[in-house]
């Protein structure tokens, strides 16, 4: 926190610094925590440097609010006089969806459209509804080149309405959409709507009446070109048939004979080689069980015979006879020697079987052999005969690839000619999915934000004008002594400069009576017949609030502060100056507690109209009975009375947050300043002079014994 570095440079209607004659001492240092002296503070003082905290800050606005409040008052007036004159805008909005998928020409058939998003598309459609195309029709439809709002300016009146029109237009789009935002702004809410779907409808017209120019020009340039291929296609044609009946080129179904026959005969040769080859491997197999002398499978492929398979029947059940009759007659008995001659009859008849389908599969090997042959000679044949029509189907091959190409491009030219005549009834490129209401409320101008604006704009302009005055102020008028006439005493006095030991804190002026200007309280104090509380506006006053705002700047902050005002001299007491500076500190903020702590007839109690309630409050620990001062209700300021030692009962009214506590103490050289541990119970202590004496190297001595290093300043008051 900034703190003021000297009472001098702290109030534009202070006195000179120094009383001719004494010179200055730099400020003693006080006791820890209470307030910090820079030793900077004297020369600070002398150049009129003014640091400014938070408390100067405060007080300069609390007392400059009137200049504040009326350049607020006056930007907002401004503010408001200029929503009072200012027409009213209203904007209404359509929205329009740019169909990515549409493309107005057959050219770029194929090419598609990705998933990827297309930025320069939409950016693309927003030139082109500002464009003055579009606008030009929006001015035609709406006939605005009659309204006022648009055809006001100088000069052509088409080229004012296009300029007006393209100043009320804007067009956006939100991030990676394909929608289109037109906003319009007028002076009334129907024109606006009106506008923007009139803007958005012209979009829409043009894009389908350049969709449909652009078919109609596409479309008879391609009847022109089919013509003319269709000719080419035509004559390749002619040129093909040509050729071949010249060379005598047959073919059915679009393949020449010749090639239809050597495919046919490949297949054939395949067919019988693989005959062959089967009835080679049937008489391969035939043979090799002859040669066995063993009973052929019936699994064989090859011998697969019914008269096989009785056969075998056969000789099974044979030779399951002779095996019983071996076991049972014995090999010399007739009925074994019968059995023996079946089966060997039955062998018989298996040998001239096998021996009749070798020969059978033979035979078909044979056949299969010669027919492979056969095909293979027909082959070579037709080989021979097509390496001679190679040569010739060379120019028709190339004649063919002609009349190919002429076919595919005459054919595509047919394609887009269907695409473009589905164009005029295809979907535009974009169309209007929401269009524009009337608003029923202005957009421009915002009142609550120009007049907000005006305000915020007026209080700092006041704030500042608050501190140019200010400082203008303090640098054009200089510290003055006590308010006297001229010619009085005080004036004709021999100034005496401050001493160091014992700073001059302030000159107070003579304090007005009670019936010049004082507070209205409820009842005087007892047995006083002026109030000791100073006018409010008076100089005194003034003065006095400029030492309560030099304390507060100079104070580092702790939850009690106790300050102790004491006069010096015989009979100089200090009840008045404690009771104002409480009073100032306490309509600056602070809550404060006044403590009568010298007990005298003139004291608080008896010069103050207290309350007759008193509320607790603390004091050292203590919860002590303070009162009120009756008519000074609003400010935080209590008193305890002397001799309010004991203990309050608890209360919930009571006082438990004073942050500051002011004393009205005892007098320099007093036996009961004497008894007061000034180094524990006090944080400073200012010394009040008696009316009409300046500060001196007496004075200081006195303080120095009296109040030692707790001492803050002395208070000079005017005769």
């Amino acid at each position: 926190m900034l703190r003021k570095l000297g009472a001098d440079a702290r109030r534009p209607n202070a006195a000179p610094a120094q009383p001719a004659g004494v010179p200055a001492r730099p400020a003693r240092s006080v006791r820890p925590g209470w307030l910090s002296r820079p030793a900077a503070a004297p020369a600070r003082a002398e150049t009129g440097e003014i640091p400014v905290g938070i408390a100067e800050f405060g007080a300069i606005l609390r007392r400059r609010w009137m200049t504040i409040a009326a350049s607020t008052a006056l930007m907002t007036g401004l503010g408001f006089a200029y929503l009072m004159v200012t027409k009213p805008q209203f904007t209404a909005s359509t929205m329009i969806f740019v169909d990515p998928r549409n493309r107005a020409s057959f050219q770029i058939e194929g090419t598609g459209v990705g998933g990827s998003f297309d930025p320069n598309l939409v950016d693309s459609q927003i030139v082109l509804i500002e464009s003055d195309t579009v606008l030009q029709r929006v001015i035609s439809a709406e006939k605005l080149n009659e309204d006022p709002d648009f055809s006001r300016g100088p000069g052509d009146v088409q080229f004012n309405t296009l300029r007006n029109l393209k100043e009320a237009v804007k067009v956006k789009r939100p991030d990676r959409t394909y929608v289109v935002e037109v906003q319009v702004r007028a002076g009334s809410g129907e024109k606006a709507a009106r506008i923007a779907n009139a803007i958005a409808k012209a979009y829409v017209n043009d894009g389908r009446d350049s969709k449909n120019e652009t078919a109609q020009r596409e479309e008879s340039w391609l009847d022109t070109h089919l013509l003319e291929l269709q000719g080419r296609l035509k004559e390749a044609e002619a040129r093909v048939e040509a050729y071949k009946v010249e060379n005598r080129i047959l073919g059915v179904e679009g393949r020449l004979v010749g090639e239809q026959q050597l495919s046919e005969l490949n297949r054939g040769i395949v067919d019988a080689q693989r005959k062959a080859a089967e009835a080679k491997a049937s008489l391969d197999q035939v043979e090799a069980i002859r040669r066995s002398g063993r009973l052929p499978d019936t699994t064989n492929d090859a011998l697969r015979s019914g008269v096989i398979e009785r056969l075998r029947g056969q000789l099974s059940e044979i030779l399951r006879l002779e095996a019983n009759a071996r076991s049972t007659l014995g090999p010399r008995h007739p009925a074994f020697a019968e059995i023996r001659e079946q089966v060997v009859e039955t062998r018989r008849q298996i040998n001239e079987e096998l021996g009749r389908i070798a020969d059978g599969a033979r035979s078909a090997y044979t056949v299969a052999q010669s027919n492979v042959t056969a095909l293979q000679r027909q082959l070579d044949s037709l080989k021979s005969d097509a390496t001679n029509t190679n040569k010739t189907l060379l120019r028709l091959r190339e004649l063919e690839r002609a009349v190919d190409a002429q076919k595919a491009v005459y054919e595509k030219f047919l394609r887009d000619k269907e695409q473009i005549a589905r164009l005029s009834v295809d979907t535009p490129a974009g169309r209007i999915i929401a269009p524009a209401l009337a608003p029923q409320r202005p957009s421009a101008p915002n009142k609550a934000l120009i007049l907000a604006l005006a305000m915020v704009a007026g209080l700092f302009a006041g704030i500042g004008l608050a501190l140019v005055l200010e400082t203008l102020s303090q640098g054009g008028q200089r510290r003055r002594s006590p308010s006297v006439a001229p010619g009085s005493r005080a004036q004709a006095a021999n100034p005496v400069p401050d001493d160091p030991d014992a700073p001059l804190m302030a000159m107070l002026p003579p304090r007005e009576p009670t019936g010049q200007g004082g507070r209205s309280l409820r009842h005087p104090g007892r047995g006083q017949g002026q109030s000791p509380i100073a006018a409010p506006g008076s100089a005194y006053a003034e003065e006095m609030g400029l030492l309560a705002e030099d304390i507060l700047a100079r104070l580092d902050r702790q939850p009690v502060t106790t300050l102790m005002v004491s006069g010096i001299g015989r009979g100089n007491a200090s009840p008045v100056l404690a009771i104002n500076l409480a009073i100032a500190l306490a309509e600056r903020g602070e809550a404060v507690l006044l403590v009568d702590g010298r007990g005298s007839a003139d004291g608080l109690a008896v010069r103050l109209p207290l309350a007759r309630r008193g509320v607790p409050a603390r004091l050292h620990g203590q919860m002590r009975t303070a009162f009120p001062i009756a008519g000074l209700d609003n400010l935080p300021v209590h008193v305890l009375p002397f001799g309010e030692s004991g203990a309050a009962p608890p209360s919930k009214n009571a006082v438990d947050a004073h942050g500051i506590v002011v004393i009205d103490g005892p007098p320099a050289g007093s036996r009961a300043l004497s008894q007061i541990d000034l180094a524990r119970h006090v944080d400073g202590v200012i010394a009040v002079l008696p009316a009409g004496q300046q500060p001196d190297a007496g004075t200081a001595a006195t303080c120095d014994r009296a109040f030692g290093p707790s001492l803050i300043g002395v208070v000079g008051q005017a005769a």
